[in-house]
């Protein structure tokens, strides 16, 4: 008996395997720089001040990747996580500045950090690293874990290179599926890179700039490791202006709007590319046609909102939009 299934077992094993499609994690782990890197980096701070008056510091490079990796298997998704790396090399113009030596990291309750890192090297060429042990950990009301570390020693001069890489295992909850950035920095930036990267299965759409300019992004295609990316990558970029009557940040600089707006197979997460399909999500919250509880608040409504769709949007609703769904038929 055991002979017979065997075989079946094996071409089921066979077919569960076929009819599985992986998109994994492409982003490598972090890793801080060595000391040989580090020696090779020469910097004149003279011309750092001319060239930024009046500023704490400038950011030299300023990446983040969001990246999401998942498993479709039998109709649905599966070992699905959500990853956020980050890295940031400025450096110190003014250490008095209240945040020229803090390093400041939240962690939510379902993040695993796999790892962080800070080093730091002086004018005089002293070398300073630092990990998880050295940062302080407190908690909000959320349960959020908040790390923080007050480099010692920073002056005038200072390089500080840092990189954080988490990861968020989805269970109960959507991680972030829809992006709205700004990418200028507290400081002047000089260069700025913000990835994407998504299973090329799910659909996704950017906000176009206008009609007629595109957004930003540059789209690439994974197909070994069924991944689709878009990255912006930028130069030069002011700092970001907190006060009050300051322009708004979409006047001065470009921006980024990104949103998952359907993964094809997950019945719980519905496409919201069109009115109707956003708006048939509400309408179980505001009405029951057949509930014990309709009431005529629930009739009038169903009367005002049947096949409506509100005017300023009813021949322009993708005019702004960028669809960037693949097909994948595996």
């Amino acid at each position: 008996m055991l002979k017979k299934l065997l075989p079946v077992s094996c071409l089921l094993l066979i077919w569960l395997l076929a009819s599985c499609t992986f998109s994994p994690r492409v982003t490598k782990h972090i890793a801080a720089p060595s000391d040989s890197v580090l020696g090779s980096l020469k910097f004149d701070i003279t011309e750092y001040e001319k060239k930024y008056p009046a500023q704490p510091g400038v950011f030299l490079d300023a990446s983040a990747i969001f990246e999401h990796s998942a498993t479709k298997q039998m109709g649905d998704i599966t070992n699905w996580k959500y990853h956020t790396i980050s890295y940031l090399k400025y450096i110190v113009l003014d250490p008095d500045d209240k945040d020229a030596s803090l390093v400041s990291l939240h962690i939510g309750p379902d993040d695993v950090l796999n790892n962080i890192y800070v080093v730091t090297k002086s004018p005089s060429g002293k070398i300073q690293r630092f990990e998880k042990k050295h940062f302080s950990e407190s908690s909000d009301n959320n349960g959020n874990r908040i790390l923080k570390l007050n480099i010692p020693g920073t002056e005038k001069g200072t390089y500080v290179d840092q990189g954080f890489d988490r990861t968020f295992h989805v269970s109960r909850k959507l991680p972030l599926m829809e992006y709205d950035l700004n990418v200028l920095k507290n400081n002047p930036a000089e260069n700025v890179q913000i990835s994407f990267l998504f299973p090329d299965w799910w659909n996704i759409q950017s906000k176009n700039v206008s009609k007629t300019v595109q957004a930003p992004l540059n789209r690439e295609l994974n197909e070994q490791n069924h991944k689709q990316s878009f990255t912006f990558k930028g130069t030069m970029f002011p700092e970001r202006k907190l006060e009050p009557f300051a322009p708004y940040y979409r006047e001065i600089s470009p921006y980024i709007q990104l949103r998952v707006v359907g993964l094809e197979l997950t019945p719980s997460f519905y496409d919201f590319t069109t009115w109707p399909n956003l708006s048939s999500q509400f309408k179980k919250y505001v009405m029951d046609k057949d509930g014990f509880f309709s009431t005529a608040v629930g009739i009038k409504t169903r009367e005002l909102t049947n096949n409506e769709m509100p005017p300023p949007y009813e021949n322009e609703e993708h005019s702004f939009i960028s669809p960037t769904k693949h097909q994948n038929n595996q």
